[in-house]
């Protein structure tokens, strides 16, 4: 299943919940949450993750940005948001972590933090109260601030765009188990652990691409494709020559007549997310492959 209009979330410091409130207004309702199964003496799970259906406006495949960035396992950064960037778009994903590979997360409690990845796929034990042990299966194990309240955070690599390519959600903090093997990183499910129990999620907004010639003879007939990626279907689209609509298809069939013209494509999607491409088609009147003449 798709579920673009769903937001994968974590329970792991404060306990599974019906609702999702914030400042007493909810947010979603909690509509998957699939049970553990007996393993070893303890309970497991492939994921700490739940399926929220939103009921209040969000901002799909979109992440928050705080004004500050910090590089500690220990204390968090400023939560106030950077309004003259106040998010990252999210444009791509990965279902896997690798070691010493530096990720983000920005959470409710230590804001945006960055760390390298310390440890991959190794199965986490925890428990909450009046509850037994359970166990996330292949969690990782990355060396930024978590605590109370960032479970559910997104976890993402930060790319040279700007960008955030996602990996997964925070579920729960490694704290010290001796004076002598002492770290407070956080623990994380992957994209792909998390699809193990929630099925196939979108997890990027529409990108619009347009496929097809860029260099043409004149008087000829042509076509142009749609190529999307992302977003929740139905798609609409709308094609504009020099400004004009020429046509509401996935596919725009024209002839190139004389002159050079601009193609622009513009997607929207079913939770109203749009992206546009646009293209320069030359005309020449040269044979192929000869480009002057």
């Amino acid at each position: 299943m798709t579920n673009s209009h769903c937001t994968p979330t974590d329970h792991g410091f404060d306990g599974a919940a019906i609702t999702q409130p914030w400042l007493g207004t909810i947010v979603g309702w909690e509509i998957a949450d699939p049970p553990t199964w007996p393993c070893g003496g303890t309970s497991c799970r492939n994921s700490d993750a739940a399926l929220i259906s939103a009921v209040q406006p969000v901002q799909f495949a979109r992440i928050a940005r705080t004004v500050e960035r910090v590089f500690t396992d220990i204390s968090g950064g400023d939560l106030r948001i950077d309004h003259l960037n106040p998010t990252f778009t999210i444009s791509g994903r990965l279902n896997f972590v690798w070691e010493n590979e530096t990720l983000e997360k920005v959470g409710r409690t230590t804001g945006w933090s960055s760390g390298s990845v310390e440890d991959t796929c190794t199965d986490f034990s925890s428990s909450r109260p009046g509850e037994p042990n359970w166990t996330k299966l292949c969690s990782d194990r990355v060396d930024f601030a978590v605590d109370s309240g960032d479970s559910g955070s997104p976890v993402f690599f930060w790319k040279q765009d700007g960008t955030a390519e996602l990996r997964g959600i925070v579920h729960g903090r490694k704290g010290c188990s001796s004076p002598f093997t002492c770290f407070n990183d956080g623990m994380m499910s992957n994209l792909h652990q998390i699809e193990l129990d929630l099925g196939l999620l979108s997890v990027h907004g529409v990108i619009a691409r347009i496929e097809g010639p860029t260099v043409v003879q004149p008087n000829t007939n042509f076509v142009w494709s749609a190529v999307v990626s992302g977003g929740k279907a139905p798609f609409a689209f709308a094609w504009y020559r020099d400004g004009g609509l020429v046509s509401t298809s996935s596919t725009y069939s024209g002839n190139s007549e004389a002159s050079d013209f601009q193609l622009r494509l513009d997607v929207s999607d079913a939770l109203s997310d749009a992206s546009s491409d646009t293209v320069f088609v030359q005309i020449i009147t040269c044979p192929p492959p000869l480009i002057s003449c």
